[in-house]
């Protein structure tokens, strides 16, 4: 077994906690306008919105309006998926009244007092539009805010909130109106709430990442191989460097086997089916393969390694190499670790993807480019922590 470079532990939950998540090919993820008096299961809402049959222009269409004149509820619809990450998302909609409206996105509703998440919020008392972070203690941060003495209430306007990566801003008919920059929320659905008002939706656009799912990610390394050649994910060629059966550490300490030790590739695919029982909540944990591994006898002087990670069940990928180069990166999935987890990972040249269960977690991802061999790493902190990889395998292209 060798020492392999650790983080500190503040840095590493720091960074998967918040980090942002790279875009990937964006794609209208959902397109609904209600004309067809339907309401897609993708959104839901409490009981205060219903389907009307409403003049556009000269032309009966359906819309679907919230009405809220209850001084101590807000009346909400609910947009999308908790694992929804990079988008924009358009309202085609019409206000009435002057008192509140919100958008919330990268939002994750529970029975919370609040829901956390990013909010564009309007208010007609004091004339201004904000952006902010709020938690589920109720605790809001402005980001950004512009004062406003003529939105356009009882007008139909496209008001649209992007999140790409840690940047968050807000558009009225095309007119970015607040920006800010800040990495507290990864991920989450869509809400537009309603105060004291009514609104008329008229229709909603989602553009975003559309994550690539494999057909057949634990397959045979052949078929595995065949399909990402025709996503074109990894060259022509290749062929097949090992195959390791089983391959398991217990224990506190910070474990690492090499893995075809004697082979230094820089393109490759490598996977293999992870079960990681974390024996802690209260220190750092991580079950993971590695790869591009460099070493000076038992020292390594840099790895690519992927990870499950025991805080927030996170999946993560640490960069690092003897330059002083270190890139991190994760998302906090809520991952169940009484099962096992697929992990397929490509890196061709400075770019990385990463499949969990076959679905694409990180997509053409910036990393540095060199050479390594392989293995599988634990980050333990009690007897109990045991990080088993099962049906390994890499493919090499150089």
């Amino acid at each position: 077994m060798m020492t392999f470079k650790t983080l500190t532990f503040a840095l590493m939950v720091f960074l998967i906690s918040f980090g942002s998540v790279f875009a990937q090919d964006t794609l209208p993820i959902l397109e609904v306008d209600f004309s067809d008096g339907e309401i897609p299961e993708e959104i839901g809402f409490t009981e205060g919105w219903e389907l009307v049959s409403v003049d556009i222009d000269g032309e009966e269409t359906t819309i679907l309006r919230g009405v809220a004149n209850d001084e101590e509820f807000e009346e909400t619809l609910f947009i999308g998926y908790d694992d929804w990450t990079n988008y924009v998302v358009d309202f085609n909609v019409r206000f009435s009244g002057d008192d509140y409206f919100g958008i919330g996105v990268r939002t994750l509703p529970d029975d919370e007092a609040c829901v956390g998440g990013y909010w564009v919020g309007y208010s007609g008392v004091d004339d201004y539009f904000d952006l902010a972070t709020v938690d589920a203690d109720c605790d809001v941060l402005i980001m950004d805010e512009a004062t406003t003495d003529d939105f356009p209430l009882d007008e139909w306007v496209m008001l649209s909130v992007t999140v790409q990566d840690s940047v968050i801003s807000a558009s009225l008919d095309g007119e970015e109106i607040l920006l800010f920059d800040d990495s507290t929320y990864a991920m989450g659905s869509i809400m537009l709430s309603i105060y004291n008002m009514s609104a008329d939706v008229a229709s909603i656009t989602v553009t975003g990442d559309e994550p690539i799912t494999l057909s057949n990610a634990n397959g045979e390394p052949a078929d595995v191989i065949a399909e990402l050649q025709e996503l074109g994910l990894v060259p022509d060629g290749g062929s097949l460097l090992f195959t390791e059966d089983h391959a398991w550490f217990t224990g506190s300490g910070d474990w690492f086997t090499p893995l075809a030790s004697a082979s230094k590739n820089t393109n490759i695919v490598m996977a293999g089916e992870l079960t990681f029982n974390s024996g802690t909540a209260d220190d750092f944990e991580s079950c993971g393969l590695m790869s591009r591994v460099q070493s000076t006898g038992d020292i390594s002087t840099g790895y690519l390694e992927i990870s499950l990670i025991n805080d927030g069940g996170s999946f993560a990928y640490f960069d690092f190499d003897d330059s002083g180069t270190e890139i991190i990166d994760g998302r906090v999935l809520d991952l169940d670790f009484t099962q096992s987890y697929h992990v397929l990972i490509v890196a061709v040249d400075n770019k990385l993807t990463v499949f969990l269960d076959g679905k694409s977690i990180f997509f053409d991802h910036e990393i540095s480019e060199r050479d390594g061999y392989f293995g599988i790493g634990l980050t333990g902190r009690d007897a109990n922590t045991r990080c088993d990889g099962r049906d390994i395998w890499v493919y090499q292209f150089d």
